[in-house]
């Protein structure tokens, strides 16, 4: 299995030259069960508009999850050449009580954007994300996790026996028995890390974790290795390089990254 990082900034995209060794785009991960192109995407932020340089030119076939339904992981869903094109064929699921369509084309309709979900190009449908699903190769489990705004879900991808999680909005003011049941033995968790322990009172505002706090997560959930992900988009590429340096490990003694835009994972 093959994890592509198309996006790995929070909030907001982030250009310029302080952002080009990790990347500008918001989240977006593809993946890939061996060595074919990618057939399942998590989250569509503005890292979505890499996706065509994966695909060699070809539309974009599977499946699109979204963890939850804020700007900057629904974003590139109209501006991503690979998916926004006639022979296209997505299957979204998104967390939802109701309608997905009617979910989703809250923040896209006019007046806040141009089209509706149903106006893209290509082969669209929309479903309601359930607590497992099988998309071809790939087993998910999911699970609600606390996030302010709205209905947040982790996705744990399995592959022939082996997972990762996916948690890149997470609030971890205090303990989410869901999020660690989520994650336990995983061999990789992909977690939030936007803000520090010393930024503690615009991440309690916006519902995320520290990156002290991630670290004492994936020891508490035994994953095998950490990579911190949603970086606050005012952290520049040395800032970054700095918190690399000087966190390669766990407390419990786990590996630790910090994603970059370009990365891919194999497990």
């Amino acid at each position: 299995m093959r994890v592509f990082f198309l996006g790995v900034r929070g909030s907001t995209p982030a250009p310029g030259d302080q952002y080009l060794r990790y990347g500008g785009h918001t989240s977006c991960l593809a993946v890939a069960g061996g060595d074919g192109v990618p057939t399942l995407i998590l989250d569509a932020g503005t890292g979505l508009r890499d996706l065509a340089g994966l695909l060699d030119g070809q539309p974009f076939a599977g499946a699109i999850v979204l963890s939850h339904l804020h700007w900057d992981h629904v974003q590139g869903l109209p501006f991503s050449a690979a998916v926004n094109r006639i022979d296209a064929r997505v299957t979204v699921y998104l967390p939802a009580d109701g309608d997905p369509v009617a979910e989703l084309r809250r923040g896209f309709s006019p007046p806040s954007f141009p089209i509706t979900p149903d106006q893209l190009e290509g082969d669209w449908s929309f479903s309601v994300l359930p607590d497992e699903l099988t998309l071809g190769e790939f087993e998910l489990q999911t699970a609600r996790v606390r996030h302010k705004g709205g209905q947040t879900v982790g996705v744990r991808v399995t592959h022939h026996g082996t997972s990762f999680v996916y948690l890149p909005d997470h609030d971890l003011g205090e303990p989410d028995p869901a999020a660690r049941a989520l994650s336990e033995g995983a061999e990789l968790l992909i977690h939030d890390g936007q803000f520090l322990l010393s930024e503690i009172r615009p991440f309690a505002e916006y519902g995320h974790s520290s990156v002290e706090r991630a670290l004492a997560f994936a020891d508490e959930a035994g994953v095998g290795e950490l990579i911190l992900t949603h970086h606050s988009p005012g952290r520049s590429d040395d800032e970054l390089d700095a918190l690399s340096a000087a966190l390669t490990r766990t407390p419990g003694g786990r590996p630790v990254s910090f994603a970059a835009q370009g990365r891919t994972v194999t497990l």
